[in-house]
């Protein structure tokens, strides 16, 4: 390409738009032609009169020192500027270094700045305030930028198929794990995108396991909190999660260590895995703290000493209820030393049977199952939760359930029936029988499980003789399509259980979608695994007809038509924030919301908290109604309630201060935030009751800052001494100053 005999159009042309076909060289040549045509403009005209250090260089000079010293582009796209302003007498040579910095922050700033051509600054002061009321901006801009960046997932565990990670950041929690994530799509709040994103709201590492079967938690030690991919909470008794519970167990201590074992957490002592080393040791402390106790001259044991010991046997119990244990360390809980006061206050040993903890663990053999429970009938101990333990275990043989029930019946006990009908596992038709003919009690009949086939026979009869039966047959996975019908015939009455039942078939639910009266069975019948699209839009079509609040507003599995006819409803515009809060929902909505309303209305501002609330849509809102109240919820819809939304810019501000309807309060907040500009701080100068709080800004001009160094309050002078923006010169007149403590303030400044 021929770069010769080009007019100064040209070359600012070329090096504008077509930077990227030039080579090194080229472009090297183009910026001397830039600098030669801008000496040439200007031979013999740069009076020096302002500037006398310089007076002996002559215009070329000057031009070559602003083009080299001062002006900090490649492309030398701001020597004209420069050179017009010093012909101007805005500044002298000797001042260059700052203004070459203050140029290099000005591509930094430009962003961030209502006009980004330098040819509309009038001078370099004026260009110092915006880069001074963008320095917010510019901080906040990088910071995202780097968080922004998903960091590399870190490999924290691994067992197995199985592997644990931590998350290092929000934007790697969103790209790992959010709608689109690469490891897991899930529903999980700290994995949201936008402003419904809670990572940062929960202090301490995030970890995740994933496990065999594409499943995947989230487990967060300092809230407790263990979820599965659709945010809700994992059970080791369930299913899905038992064969992997050990490894569930040996995650979450790994991840506790990594927290700092001085962290509490719930999950850590709830989930301790089974160490028989440590069982045994303890069962060791107890015979010898019990012996030690016995052996001492001292009569009547001390609270002390019996709180030490309960503590030991409390350690015992709670370390056996996980995992299985071996036949010797299980005889050996039979015989735990404890230790008691005689009549005449003599300590004494006795054994201690505490085997009946480890009936907790779902891992414990099926024979030591069998010796806990025939102990215990053996005893007629059949009161307590021991034999509860027994009975919910999934481990406990059939023939241990007949003898439980023998047990209950020779004693008509119907609490212990109670609990094998509400928790026993495999019961049988004989175990039915036995209990339909000795106990017809409602609690028996209330108390269906769930972890059996349970006969027709006496599914009726828990309809029928109990006022929780209804909830419980509804749930139950024996129940038969006829009594599926009946009870979703029950109209207003239908419990929600019968929407969620699997076992009722897919066909029956559409055909009674009519049911349904509360958004948590409309919900539900979305969240069915074989619920159809055709399934969903007439679920919404219930929900619309009978106006009830839900989460089937804002359900996953909604189409975008199905989210327009509910945007359109009476529910839909009574609830619009829930409705934006789903994943079909746009932007484009809220101003189609927000230009149908005659009025902005009270709740109507909860749409400042949806995910899909931009910058336009806040436009839009002001446009509609720039009063006091609406401006009040702009500045505090920040995730913490406090601060302004995060989309709010600059020409939010700017219609804000047009309207005429700021408090003081709102104008201390816009000057703090990021997309503050110089026209603003320039409207609010002349309140005297913003002084304050424009000489405490970070982002505050230094021009404005100058002139407030003659303000007649010491707590606005004395804000300016210590403001980082704050110039040299306005320095020079605070150190006079005849409050001591601003004087002291201004030269410790211009030391540095």
């Amino acid at each position: 390409m021929i770069i010769d005999n080009l007019s100064l159009q040209d070359v600012e042309f070329l090096l504008e738009h077509c930077f990227a076909e030039f080579t090194e060289e080229q472009i090297e040549v183009l910026t001397e032609n830039r600098v030669e045509f801008i000496k040439n403009a200007n031979k013999d005209k740069i009076a020096t009169q302002h500037d006398p250090d310089s007076a002996s260089m002559s215009s070329d000079e000057i031009v070559d020192h602003i083009a080299k010293k001062i002006d900090p582009t490649t492309r030398k796209e701001h020597t004209q500027w420069l050179v017009n302003k010093y012909k101007s007498g805005d500044f002298k040579l000797s001042e260059g270094k700052d203004i070459k910095k203050a140029l290099s922050q000005f591509e930094d700033a430009k962003p961030h700045l209502q006009s980004k051509d330098l040819n509309s600054i009038k001078s370099v002061s004026e260009l110092k305030d915006h880069i001074a009321v963008t320095r917010t901006a510019v901080a906040k801009a990088q910071k995202e930028e780097v968080e922004g960046k998903p960091k590399d997932m870190e490999k924290v565990f691994e067992e197995g198929d199985s592997v644990g990670y931590r998350i290092p950041n929000k934007a790697a929690s969103v790209a790992n794990y959010g709608p689109s994530g690469k490891l897991a799509k899930t529903r999980w709040c700290t994995a949201a995108e936008g402003s419904n994103n809670m990572f940062n709201g929960y202090a301490g590492g995030k970890y995740t396991l994933h496990l065999p079967g594409s499943r995947v938690i989230q487990l967060h030690h300092q809230s407790g909190q263990m979820m599965d991919e659709n945010d809700k909470p994992v059970s080791l008794k369930d299913p899905t999660y038992k064969p992997h519970a050990n490894t569930i167990r040996k995650f979450i201590q790994a991840t506790h260590e990594l927290e700092g074992t001085h962290v509490e957490s719930t999950l850590a002592q709830k989930h301790t895995p089974l160490d028989e080393s440590r069982v045994n040791s303890l069962i060791d402390q107890a015979h010898a703290h019990a012996q030690k106790l016995a052996n001492n001259d001292s009569k009547w044991l001390s609270y002390h000493d019996k709180q030490k010991h309960q503590e030991i046997l409390s350690k015992i119990g709670e370390s056996v209820a996980n995992g299985s244990l071996s036949d010797e360390t299980f005889n050996r809980l039979k015989t735990v030393s404890d230790v008691y006061d005689d009549d005449h206050g003599q300590p004494k040993i006795r054994t201690t049977d505490l085997t009946a903890e480890h009936a907790k663990s779902e891992e414990a053999k099926p024979e030591h199952l069998e010796q806990i429970a025939r102990t215990k009938i053996a005893n007629d101990d059949l009161f307590g939760s021991d034999l509860l333990h027994v009975a919910k275990n999934p481990n406990t043989p059939s023939h241990i359930h007949s003898e439980m029930i023998g047990a209950a019946i020779k004693n008509n006990n119907s609490e212990l029936a109670k609990y094998v009908a509400t928790y026993g596992h495999n019961l049988t038709p004989d175990h039915w029988s036995r209990l339909e003919n000795h106990f017809q009690s409602a609690s028996t009949y209330g108390s269906l499980n769930d972890n059996s086939h349970v006969p027709e026979q006496y599914l009726k009869s828990a309809l029928t003789n109990s006022s929780n039966g209804v909830s419980s047959v509804a749930a139950h996975k024996s129940i038969t399509p006829n009594l599926a019908k009946d009870i979703l015939n029950m109209g207003v009455n239908a419990p929600i259980q019968i929407f969620k039942n699997p076992s009722v078939p897919h066909s029956m639910i559409e055909d009674h979608i009519h049911s349904a009266h509360s958004g948590d069975a409309i919900s539900a019948i979305m969240d069915r695994d074989d619920a159809t699209p055709a399934t969903v839009s007439k679920a919404v079509d219930r929900g619309i007809e009978t106006g009830v609040y839900g989460e089937w507003l804002k359900h996953p599995k909604l189409s975008r038509a199905d989210t327009q006819k509910i945007l359109n409803s009476e529910v839909g515009k009574k609830h619009i924030d829930t409705v934006l809060k789903g994943n079909k929902a746009k932007s484009e909505d809220v101003d189609n919301f927000l230009k149908g309303v005659d009025k902005i209305e009270i709740g109507h501002y909860r749409v400042l908290h949806t995910n899909v609330m931009k910058a336009k849509n806040i436009s839009t809102l002001l446009d509609k109604d720039s009063s006091s109240q609406t401006i009040n919820n702009v500045l505090t819809s920040g995730p913490d309630f406090e601060s302004p939304h995060e989309h709010m810019n600059h020409e939010h501000i700017t219609k804000m201060l047009a309207s005429g309807n700021m408090r003081v309060d709102h104008k201390h907040t816009i000057l703090q935030h990021h997309a503050v500009q110089l026209s603003h701080f320039n409207q609010l100068k002349d309140d005297v009751r913003m002084h304050g709080a424009i000489s405490n800004s970070r982002q505050a001009p230094p021009s404005i800052l100058h002139e407030l160094a003659t303000s007649p309050f010491n707590h606005v002078r004395l804000n300016v001494a210590k403001n980082p923006n704050t110039e040299a010169r306005t320095h020079e007149i605070l150190a006079t100053d005849h409050n001591a403590e601003i004087a002291d303030a201004a030269k410790k400044r211009l030391k540095k």
